[in-house]
């Protein structure tokens, strides 16, 4: 590690590097016609290399963070933090590491301090561009009241969006998240606003549907029960990242058990009637439950039959379908 006298010796024109953090992959695409580093990426790219130049440095590299809250995670954690610091441990000239604002770096005060102080070990000065408090102890102390204030409105911000999950699933019945199969997340208007809520996915419905009534018979193993389903049209719906394909056999159990089909929503471990249109009647789910607790017993489980062939041929119908799996 260079030393701080080393690192001033070094340095020149002196450097600086940018670390630049966004919550959400989707964040890196806003814009992209208008800045091809996405509005939020290239809003916090022009505001560093401005205060570096303010600094009487130049930005010598950008380190991004896309995808993740930096709340959940620890400096350790973060491979863009660690990659950050491997280049600053090997340019001893970079005075300055310049972030937009603190609170889109550190998760609380105590990885703040502990990340300041190995920088200024390193002789390097930890600046933001809306948090510039100047140097010495008196910014030092500032500094520290604001990560503490942005430690406090993180938190609290956490437990309002916690409570308003909880009403919407427990008092409301709302869903959480991703509409599940045979369902669609939708948007109507209510007195004149918008208003988010779940329909019935009138294509994938009577299929879901189908799965519990073939699975209910006792007939059905959850291979056969795949490959029955992916004859009659049954897939995912597209995502920007996949298009349509056949339900998986353990996407297809993990629907014979999940109680949202019958009315209900789960949450932190719980169970609750939900405002959204069953799929599935509450006998015909019970039935379905005593097959999957009969197939767990022992001796009873789905068996996996191996063949000389298998893999080797294929139906005409399987083989169109691309459907060539060697289990």
């Amino acid at each position: 590690m260079t030393s701080k006298p080393d690192r001033a010796k070094a340095s020149g024109l002196k450097k600086a590097v940018a670390l630049l953090r966004v919550s959400t992959k989707g964040q890196l695409g806003t814009a992209m016609d208008i800045d091809p580093d996405g509005l939020s990426i290239g809003t916090q790219r022009a505001s560093t290399d401005t205060k570096a130049a303010e600094l009487g440095a130049e930005v010598v590299d950008a380190f991004v963070e896309p995808g993740y809250s930096a709340s959940k995670l620890t400096i350790d954690q973060r491979p863009v933090f660690q990659d950050m610091l491997k280049f600053i441990a090997a340019h001893p000239d970079v005075a300055y590491v310049i972030v937009y604002m603190r609170s889109r770096i550190f998760r609380n005060r105590y990885e703040a301090a502990i990340v300041e102080y190995q920088l200024k070990q390193m002789g390097i000065r930890l600046v933001s561009v809306h948090e510039d408090f100047g140097e010495g102890p008196y910014a030092d102390a500032v500094a520290g009241v604001v990560d503490v204030m942005n430690q406090l409105t993180t938190t609290v911000q956490g437990l309002d969006i916690q409570e308003k999950m909880r009403r919407k699933a427990v008092d409301l019945g709302g869903t959480l998240g991703r509409a599940r199969l045979g369902y669609l997340n939708v948007t109507i208007k209510v007195d004149g606003h918008d208003v988010n809520t779940i329909r019935l996915d009138e294509q994938r419905a009577p299929l879901v549907l189908k799965v519990f009534e073939l699975y209910a018979t006792n007939e059905y193993s959850i291979d056969r029960l795949e490959a029955t389903m992916a004859d009659l049209g049954l897939t995912t719906r597209a995502t920007k990242r996949y298009p349509e394909q056949p339900v998986s056999g353990s996407k297809l159990h993990a629907m014979l058990s999940d109680p949202y089909y019958i009315g209900f929503v789960r949450y932190k471990g719980d169970t609750y009637p939900g405002r959204h249109d069953p799929i599935v009647s509450h006998e015909l789910f019970e039935r379905v439950q005593e097959v999957l607790h009969l197939r767990s017993g022992r001796g009873q489980r789905d068996r996996v039959h191996q063949h000389y062939l298998k893999g080797s041929l294929f139906c005409q119908r399987c083989h169109k379908a691309l459907r060539v799996s060697l289990r």
